[in-house]
């Protein structure tokens, strides 16, 4: 493979705003909080530099006062004085700011550079795996995507953080709520399932299972409508239904029963049909349809959208028609790395993922439990929440009887209790309703804030 070089030109970088964004720091440590927002110590492009911000960053956290002293002290405890190049070079090191008014600003100077760099790394990344034509190009087009949305959302390798910065980053996550850029809980649209759940939870991931025809497809879909409608970002890869199938059973969904082409379809059923239709066009929903999509692709789509709109939920199904990031000789395996990847997924994106999964032969007529997952493991094993969907399969509709009794089987929860909830399940409109008196099977629609 022919080996991949970066142009002969300098790296970027701005020592003069790493010296100052130091300088800052040490004559106002009241500036350290906002500097934390927007660089670390790794966003430096000297290892010196690197060093005095991680030991100014143990004083500050430590309580003790930050001068030239205090540092060369911190730098000498820790082994680090000759690796910075002694007291000397120390205070050359850092440019003393006139003020910390800018401290900021510096920090975004050196966060940029940091960042272009990065790029530039990923960019050699890319290249040699276009090169390597041992690998597929649609694998390859999948990971150069991820490394370029790494860059662009600041991600590293290096996940460590200090109490300090972790309670930082979470009262951040608060505060979005407060300004309503992020809803602050995602109802799942089913009262009694809130009840047990307290709604959907960002970076979880939830598997949806049942045997085939018991309706999984048709529960996911109600609550990808149900998501959309109340204005969550909500993005569904089919690799089971086109689209066309797919808004057809969110119409069926809304309260519409004949479609153009039934025998039962009049022609007064057109006014209804469009209503239902202009009630889901325009939701903050996105769908990808294709057949046998990779896990790799499904990871790449939804970040290059989350690139431009925010997603708050991610829903697939189902789990077994999807093709695995590696091949492996058994089943079980390939299954086992696609439910990890997904759970990174979810992971990576500060979203909530539900699969839909089937259920072994075994769960047959029976109200289902964990061991029933098919095929591997590791599905109960990643999923943070499991729902194992049963119902009888004989449902005889009569002019008084158009719902039937369903049940989802909470059968895993790792932040909450399981249990058994009832819903009902409505043929006519292929779909799943609240039974519990009072409950609404809709919820308004609210501004989606991207």
């Amino acid at each position: 493979m022919p080996n991949v070089t970066v142009p002969d030109k300098t790296m970027p970088y701005n020592l003069e705003a790493e010296g100052s964004v130091l300088g800052s720091m040490q004559i106002d440590p009241a500036c350290i909080p906002d500097v934390i927002l927007e660089m670390d110590a790794e966003d430096c492009y000297l290892e010196k530099s690197r060093l005095i911000f991680q030991a100014i960053m143990a004083l500050y956290e430590q309580g003790r006062a930050i001068d030239i002293v205090t540092i060369t002290d911190q730098l000498d405890a820790t082994g680090n004085l000759e690796r910075v190049g002694g007291a000397l070079t120390l205070a050359n090191t850092i440019t003393l700011a006139p003020s910390s008014v800018n401290a900021v600003h510096y920090a975004r100077i050196v966060r940029e550079a940091a960042m272009r760099r990065r790029l530039i790394e990923s960019a050699s990344q890319i290249a040699r795996l276009a090169f390597d034509e041992a690998q597929p190009i649609d694998d390859v087009l999948a990971q150069a995507e991820g490394a370029v949305f790494k860059v662009r959302q600041g991600q590293r390798n290096d996940s460590l953080l200090t109490i300090k910065q972790a309670v930082r980053k979470v009262s951040d996550h608060f505060d979005a709520i407060e300004r309503g850029e992020i809803p602050a809980a995602i109802s799942t649209g089913y009262t009694d399932i809130d009840r047990i759940m307290t709604g959907w939870r960002r970076q979880e991931f939830t598997i949806l299972a049942s045997r085939p025809g018991i309706g999984k497809t048709a529960l996911i879909t109600s609550l990808i409508l149900k998501s959309a409608i109340a204005g969550h970002g909500t993005l569904f890869f089919s690799a089971e239904m086109s689209y066309q199938q797919i808004v057809k059973r969110m119409v069926q969904a809304a309260g519409v029963q004949n479609f153009p082409g039934n025998a039962r379809f009049r022609d007064d059923d057109w006014p209804e049909l469009y209503e239902r239709m202009a009630e889901i066009d325009g939701l903050p929903l996105w769908i990808d349809d294709t057949p046998n999509i990779s896990v790799m692709d499904i990871r790449a789509k939804a970040m290059r959208l989350a690139s431009r709109h925010r997603i708050d939920h991610i829903f697939v199904d189902y789990i077994q028609l999807i093709k695995p990031p590696i091949r492996r000789p058994q089943r079980y395996l390939e299954v086992g790395d696609i439910s990890k990847m997904l759970k990174q997924i979810c992971r990576e994106m500060d979203c909530h993922l539900t699969c839909a999964a089937q259920l072994g032969r075994g769960a047959e007529g029976i109200i289902p439990t964990l061991e029933h997952l098919k095929e591997s493991g590791a599905l109960e094993e990643d999923a943070d929440n499991a729902w194992l969907l049963y119902r009888d399969r004989e449902c005889i509709i009569t002019p008084t009887k158009k719902t039937f009794e369903a049940s989802v089987n909470i059968a895993k929860q790792r932040n909450g209790p399981t249990g058994i909830v009832k819903l009902g399940w409505y043929p006519e409109r292929t779909t799943f309703v609240p039974i519990t008196k009072g409950a609404t099977n809709e919820y308004p629609a609210r501004a989606y804030k991207d």
